[in-house]
């Protein structure tokens, strides 16, 4: 990643963490991370000038990602409308990543969204009123507000003795017979016990081939029906001339509009699914705007890392597209010849797996002629 690059993914990082925010309240926000930089860098400097090695500094920084502690990010304000306090549970919001939990694009969208509408969500966020602050003597500790626990694991020993399918498994995907009211009453009998059994040998099928289902399926579908023409127009036709570190907002934005009438899709999975993979597009956007479309035509060396006398060393195995990858430009023009030499390569494994067969159906006698002759 060259200098350019770096500052591109820099701003764009930035930019994300705005998002709606406007440009002069970000300092609300931002001085908070700046000052905690400002102390990490002081407490780094300092180990360095008690003679502390890098090894050291980085065991240090380790230990300390790995030791949980909960972590509470204030953002206080001046000027006010409200006196209700907006208090956020994001501890569930995390990958787990080796020893240390790392926060996801979505985790931080999510925040940050929760934060600028001041949104009450269940098991996540709530506004908390003034007066039952003032109630519980100011006391912030978030579990008092916020319930993001789960619940607790239970298991029903007569079910599992005797059969049938508890109605409170059931009524805990409240949810998805919201959004398919007929759905449950399709699947399941009810004989006014406490439990059920399926009315139907194959659910999985039952669920697919139901009407709301169905009805679900195109929903989805006529949601995303221009979306391909939509990111033709505002990312190819204009890929020279775009404004790239606001881009990934606009398609958030769009893909949020779209879901908004379905649901039990989480946005914010989509949002990660995006966040994944617009790094490399970013980039590659940077790429044309900075060579010219020409560079789509051009390829690079392809560099792997291999052992050679116990060494991790870089070789070259063949060649990449510096935009557009081999198995792209095969799968778009050459998908005819690139099916008939799969199917040839399919063939030729089944002839291979049918000779080792037949050799390993000869008995020693056989192989000893064989050899013999």
């Amino acid at each position: 990643m060259n200098k350019q690059q770096l500052a591109a993914k820099i701003w764009a990082s930035a930019n994300q963490m705005r998002s709606k925010i406007e440009a002069n309240e970000y300092k609300d926000y931002i001085l908070g991370f700046i000052f905690y930089k400002y102390l990490s860098d002081k407490l780094e400097q300092f180990a360095k000038s008690q003679d502390f090695s890098v090894e050291d500094i980085r065991v240090l920084s380790e230990d300390d990602i790995e030791t949980v502690i909960p972590t509470i990010i204030l953002v206080l304000r001046q000027k006010r409308e409200n006196s209700d306090v907006l208090i956020v549970d994001a501890s569930k919001g995390f990958a787990k990543e080796g020893k240390s939990n790392k926060l996801r694009a979505s985790d931080i969208k999510k925040v940050a969204d929760t934060v600028i509408v001041r949104a009450s969500v269940p098991r996540y966020s709530r506004l908390v009123p003034k007066l039952e602050l003032q109630a519980n003597d100011y006391n912030l500790n978030i579990p008092r507000y916020v319930d993001s626990s789960e619940p607790a694991e239970s298991w029903d020993l007569y079910s599992s003795m005797f059969g049938g399918i508890p109605l409170s498994e059931l009524d805990a995907l409240a949810d998805f017979w919201k959004a398919f009211p007929s759905l449950r009453a399709t699947l399941f009998t009810d004989n006014d016990t406490p439990y059920v059994a399926p009315k139907v040998e194959d659910l999985a099928n039952a669920i697919r081939e139901h009407l709301e289902v169905k009805k679900y399926s195109k929903a989805f579908t006529a949601a995303f029906t221009d979306f391909t023409p939509w990111l033709r127009r505002a990312l190819l036709e204009q890929m020279l001339t775009l404004q790239i570190p606001q881009q990934e907002a606009l398609i958030s934005e769009q893909i949020f509009a779209r879901l908004a009438s379905l649901s039990l899709i989480d946005k914010y999975h989509a949002y990660q699914i995006l966040d994944d993979h617009w790094q490399p597009i970013a980039v590659d956007l940077e790429i044309l705007q900075t060579e010219g479309f020409d560079a789509s035509r051009i390829v690079d060396p392809n560099f792997v890392t291999k052992k050679k006398d116990g060494k991790d060393v870089e070789v070259q195995e063949g060649w990449k597209g510096r935009i557009l990858p081999f198995e792209l430009v095969q799968m778009t023009y050459h998908k005819t010849e690139l099916d008939a030499l799969r199917d040839k390569e399919t063939r030729l494994s089944e002839i291979n797996a049918s000779l080792e067969e037949t050799l390993e159906s000869l008995s020693e006698e056989d192989k000893a002629n064989d050899n013999r002759s």
